[in-house]
């Protein structure tokens, strides 16, 4: 079994036989810490064999287990490891999650998988691209939060200007491109030559723009982080139709900075993006609320998921609410037995099947005290 071939980036969704099984572990990406995340990873997989003969008597554990047992032995799964694994697996289904966050050491056995810590690692983690970018020459990177590389452009990437333009280049540009140094936006020449230089350059960026679009963001779906000296931002945003690109970019001279400063200001921008999604969805809690179309109950809202008319879940971080749903009418059967299904996995797993929009936040920036919010609908 090989990881790659096991990851995704979507939450498992469909109907699961039980028993389901959940592992999380910490990893570590360097030896010699990573020697061990096996030797614990089996430890994990005892935990759950107990459970199953516990809570499950009648399961084959050896069945339920062989796949997990066969992660455990893959040495190229234990040799790419990030900050965790995720291992989620039931009769017929695995799922496994590489994720750049750490993530509490757990295990349970119970009729579906434990996806919340999933989620808040997913958000957390999701790559984006950088375009570095100016007058006369593009690159492209691609970072995770953690690292950052360049990619290899194709043959026919329009990486300089005269890649894009060829013949179309006016011999003023060519003049000024000759004698201009690195992102300097010092024009030579008459009023006239100025407006040709100009022309070229947004012919450039209009060129650069359609072919990220179309060879990177639209197959990714990944955010599009703009670096590019101040004054080039507006001309490059002015033509762009690129819908990935983020409203935030890098104003500095990209070309000057290192590898490791481009990815901790990229950093900051998707940081501060999660921050306003999560304080404009707390807002839209608010004023729904305010019209009765928004609820901090977990059974109104589980009775709404059932119905289809949760639009937005905020789910709490660390909160678990112990309780069966009953997905065709709402009902909740409360429980306060350790090792009794979360009843916010449930309402996660409904709302994503439904199209909704799933947000995990700490408790500190929850609207309310219960562990769960939804907005309605209708």
């Amino acid at each position: 079994m090989h990881l790659l071939a096991h990851s995704n980036r979507s939450l498992p969704t469909g109907e699961q036989t039980p028993p389901c099984i959940s592992i999380y572990l910490p990893t570590h990406r360097s030896s010699p810490e990573r020697l061990q995340d096996p030797i614990r990873f089996r430890n994990l997989i005892r935990q759950a064999e107990n459970s199953l003969h516990e809570r499950y008597p009648q399961a084959d554990a050896g069945v339920l287990l062989a796949p997990f047992r066969e992660i455990a032995d893959d040495k190229e799964v234990w040799n790419n490891t990030l900050d965790s694994l995720a291992v989620l697996g039931a009769q017929g289904e695995m799922h496994v999650y590489p994720l750049r966050v750490k993530v509490d050491e757990m295990v349970l056995v119970g009729d579906r998988f434990h996806t919340k810590p999933l989620i808040g690692a997913l958000e957390s983690t999701g790559r984006y691209h950088i375009l570095a970018l100016n007058l006369q020459s593009m690159r492209l990177f691609e970072g995770d939060g953690q690292s950052i590389r360049e990619i290899d452009l194709d043959p026919g990437a329009p990486k300089t200007i005269e890649d894009a333009l060829g013949d179309q280049l006016t011999e003023p540009y060519q003049t000024y491109s000759s004698n201009a140094r690195g992102m300097s936006s010092t024009y030579h020449g008459a009023g006239a030559r100025r407006d040709e230089i100009d022309v070229d350059a947004e012919r450039f960026f209009r060129i650069v723009d359609r072919w990220i679009t179309e060879h990177y963001s639209r197959p990714s779906g990944f955010p599009l982080i703009l670096a590019a000296l101040i004054e080039h931002h507006a001309l490059f945003r002015s033509v762009s139709k690129n819908p990935l690109l983020e409203a935030e970019g890098i104003e500095v001279d990209p070309f000057a900075l290192s590898l490791e400063e481009m990815n901790e200001r990229a950093r900051g921008i998707l940081e501060h993006h999660r921050l306003k999604l999560e304080d404009e969805a707390v807002e839209r809690f608010g004023t729904a609320y305010g019209q009765g179309n928004a609820s901090g109950d977990a059974t109104e809202i589980s009775r709404a998921a059932a119905a289809g008319r949760v639009a937005t879940l905020l789910v709490e971080s660390d909160r678990r609410i112990g309780g069966k749903l009953d997905e065709d009418t709402g009902a909740v059967e409360y429980s306060h037995q350790t090792d009794a299904p979360d009843l916010l996995d449930q309402l996660v797993e409904m709302v994503v099947r439904q199209g909704g929009e799933i947000l995990v936040l700490p408790a500190k920036r929850m609207p309310v005290a219960s562990g769960v919010a939804g907005i309605f609908r209708f």
